[in-house]
């Protein structure tokens, strides 16, 4: 929901893979485990409840993949 159609966490590389409704896929790097689960808690609006406020305005890197 919000937008999001797909997330993944990769707890080797603490990377965070969000892809949205329109296609477009974002790797964020240094994602704690914590706030993967508080992502996935946030249901249904894990993106305006902890991915906006939290991965964009929190400073993680990120990057655009497609």
């Amino acid at each position: 929901s919000d937008n999001v159609s797909f997330a993944g966490y990769d707890a080797a590389t603490a990377t965070m893979l969000v892809q949205f409704d329109g296609g477009a896929l974002y790797a964020y790097y240094g994602v704690p485990l914590s706030l993967w689960n508080a992502f996935v808690a946030a249901q249904p609006h894990p993106w305006s409840a902890v991915g906006y406020p939290e991965l964009e305005q929190g400073g993680y890197p990120y990057e655009r993949l497609s």
